[in-house]
């Protein structure tokens, strides 16, 4: 549970103070919003946005799917990025994600199960998170 530090009022503190804005930007993520809170007492001015691992994290976690699930479909997603060079997968489409499947079948000697569950984890990020 938080506790407020600082005044009893937010609008007392209008502005975040640098020292506030560099612990939220060390801390970044989706805490950031809370620890802003905790300290001002309001909404934080200025947060980054969410990374795209971040928002397959949140959407898996929305839809309350298993712990295991989570990290696995966030590692097969990691690894098709990574594939590709760090591209954005709103960038890619089907010949990318053909050639991700193909290197893990032919280079990777992944069997046919393993080839489904990477293609399970990529079609959950081009339907609920992009």
């Amino acid at each position: 549970m938080w506790t407020r530090i600082g005044p009893k009022r937010p609008q007392e503190n209008a502005a975040l103070t640098a020292p506030t804005v560099a612990l939220i930007e060390q801390n970044g993520g989706s805490q950031s919003a809370h620890l802003a809170r905790a300290v001002c007492g309001r909404e934080p001015t200025r947060l980054e946005k969410p990374k795209l691992l971040e928002l397959v994290h949140e959407a898996i976690q929305a839809r309350h799917y298993s712990p295991r699930t989570e990290k696995t479909y966030v590692s097969w997603v990691r690894r098709f990025i990574l594939f590709h060079d760090k591209r954005h997968p709103g960038e890619m489409g089907e010949a990318e994600i053909n050639a991700f499947l193909s290197h893990l079948g032919v280079k990777g000697r992944v069997s046919a199960s393993t080839q489904n569950q990477a293609l399970g984890a990529i079609l959950f990020l081009y339907r609920h998170v992009l």
